[in-house]
């Protein structure tokens, strides 16, 4: 039986996936910096979560095959941390192909997924619970520009 999320629980979790989102976003843009600072940077990241930027970007082999992946766009960014509630995994993605959020909404829901949220035609955000799993997903048709952030439990 699925225990309810508890207020707090909800706060935290989007709290920690905003940071992240902001993290990804200035993981973009480059600054002048030291070389060795550089190497420092990604050497304690290493250490706190994985980061995965443009061409070398998945869709993550460690999300559970109970999670189907999203095909209609391009990975350009993907981070997945570990905290002692469990994993936790966001991915950017672009160029999303005309009507591909909506596409994968209606295989979440058929693959027995509860899915809610606002689907419109040019943006939207939505929610889908699975057993141990969630995931949110949030869709700006305007830049072709899709955010799916999962934990898993």
């Amino acid at each position: 039986m699925k225990q309810p999320c508890h207020k707090n629980t909800r706060i935290a979790f989007l709290s920690l996936l905003a940071v992240g989102l902001l993290f990804l976003i200035g993981c973009g843009q480059k600054a002048p910096h030291d070389e060795t600072t550089d190497q420092g940077a990604q050497d304690i990241i290493g250490k706190v979560a994985k980061v995965v930027r443009n061409d070398e970007a998945a869709w993550p082999v460690e999300i559970p095959p109970d999670v189907p992946e999203f095909t209609q766009g391009k990975i350009s960014a993907a981070q997945k941390s570990v905290t002692a509630s469990g994993a936790k995994w966001v991915m950017v993605l672009s160029d999303v192909e005309e009507g591909g959020f909506s596409a994968y909404a209606d295989e979440l829901k058929y693959g027995g997924w509860e899915v809610t949220g606002t689907l419109l035609e040019k943006s939207g955000t939505w929610s889908a619970t699975r057993e141990s799993f969630n995931l949110t997903l949030t869709f700006d048709g305007n830049t072709g520009r899709l955010t799916v952030q999962m934990s898993a439990s």
